[in-house]
């Protein structure tokens, strides 16, 4: 998630798209209906009233009535109205976050001053808009902006357009920049998405510059960034920008991880894209536990809300974290043999019964006796070393059980999630290998 900080002197005195100078007034919150006053003294605010008080009334009409010509008519005059409404969010935005109103409002950023006061829009749709009105009040940015005043680049296009310009401007001079927009901006106005998308393409592949090899590292070590954006159930995508030797460290550390693992339950059934994620997010829980040793401090630090009946798995729902992320009950009682997971449990009345305990972490003392002991994953014909799995409880720690060194078994992430899904349990051979089972 973006959050913006912006020093005053980086925006001009007078903003760049116009029709934001005339803006004013609290807003909307005291209703759509304007009056005479407000569309002479505060041409912005009164047209915004007027305007959401006509649709308003049009949406309430019997729609069958149109004519057949009337109906193109009003799908056109509603996509004009769609874009004059992208026209003036920019500017308002812009000059929002220019006059540190988010700040003064007590928002973390701009993405969530807007979507506080535009219920309507999706996080994604507030980060864009922010990221837009922002870029549009920048120099470097007038043909983004003039394009994006007049209606004629749509604000989805635009942040597009923005990603793309992010990545080659390490490698160009100011005069550059600003002529690589003139190029993109026919294609932003009247091309598809895929055509934009294709053009935006080449334009990054052909953005390396005749530059000597100091420079051109410094420059792609500048062009390095981190994304992230919400995709559909509620999942989040994240996109990382690296230079090579970012890229290479990343390749070395993740491939070996991400091959395809059978065990004794057959083939590995997981996409390439997904052995991958699992690798990474592999890395970073190793990374976070102490690498190269027994790990000190736990893996993540959550506080989760969740009712008892959940943990002990008795009723179905979704726990919320701080952050107002939803879990099921069954990742907080995987969770909770790894992470530092701090569980508020709730009552049925929703009184707090308890705010959790750390004891049920294994202790560095217990993980190097498992290592030794265990080697690598329990778990049938798995091959993870030690050092990459979890610690286990055989009888889980939401049903009472101990963190005992007899009730721990070094799982790896993979095979851990799995368990706890089947609700398996392990059953040691005579050789001292175990089998998970139901």
């Amino acid at each position: 998630m973006f959050e913006f900080q912006f020093a005053a002197e980086e925006f001009p005195q007078q903003p760049t798209v116009p029709v934001a100078a005339a803006a004013g007034g609290s807003g909307l919150r005291d209703g759509v209906a304007g009056d005479g006053g407000d569309a002479e003294g505060r041409p912005v605010l009164g047209g915004v009233r007027a305007a959401a008080t006509a649709l308003a009334r049009a949406a309430e009409q019997e729609s069958w009535r149109l004519q057949g010509d009337e109906l193109g008519a009003v799908l056109e005059g509603l996509d004009s109205v769609r874009r004059d409404v992208e026209r003036v969010m920019v500017a308002v935005v812009g000059d929002a976050v220019g006059r540190n109103t988010p700040d003064a409002e007590g928002h973390s950023s701009g993405a969530d001053y807007v979507a506080s006061h535009s219920a309507g829009l999706d996080p994604a749709g507030a980060h864009q808009a922010v990221r837009v009105a922002v870029a549009c009040r920048l120099d470097k940015h007038r043909p983004l902006a003039d394009a994006v005043a007049a209606g004629k680049v749509p604000v989805r296009k635009a942040d597009r357009v923005l990603r793309a310009l992010e990545q080659i401007e390490p490698f160009l001079t100011f005069e550059e920049y600003v002529a690589d927009q003139a190029i993109i901006l026919p294609v932003a106005m009247t091309g598809t998405d895929r055509e934009l998308r294709q053009v935006l393409r080449h334009l990054v592949e052909c953005a390396r510059p005749g530059q000597d090899s100091d420079d051109f590292e410094r420059a792609q070590r500048r062009g390095r960034g981190m994304y992230e954006r919400a995709v559909a159930g509620d999942l989040t995508e994240f996109v990382v920008r690296l230079d090579p030797e970012g890229a290479a460290f990343v390749r070395a550390a993740v491939d070996p991880l991400a091959k395809p693992a059978p065990d004794d339950d057959g083939p590995d059934l997981r996409s390439p894209q997904q052995r991958r994620a699992d690798a990474f997010l592999m890395i970073l829980q190793r990374g976070m536990s102490s690498p190269g040793q027994a790990g000190t401090t736990s893996n993540a630090k959550v506080v989760i809300t969740v009712s008892w009946e959940q943990l002990i798995g008795d009723l179905r729902g979704l726990g919320r974290t701080m952050t107002g992320d939803q879990v099921t009950a069954a990742t907080v009682r995987r969770l909770a043999c790894e992470a530092d997971l701090i569980p508020v449990l709730l009552g049925t009345d929703s009184e707090v019964l308890d705010m959790g305990h750390r004891a049920r972490l294994a202790t560095p003392a217990q993980r190097r006796a498992l290592w030794l002991e265990q080697q690598g994953c329990t778990y049938q014909g798995c091959s993870m070393p030690a050092q990459w799995c979890a610690a286990h409880h055989g009888i889980w720690w939401s049903r009472g059980g101990p963190t005992d060194h007899d009730n721990l078994y070094l799982l790896c992430p993979r095979h851990h999630t799995r368990v706890h899904d089947l609700d398996l349990k392990p059953h040691r051979h005579d050789d001292d290998t175990f089998a998970w089972q139901p």
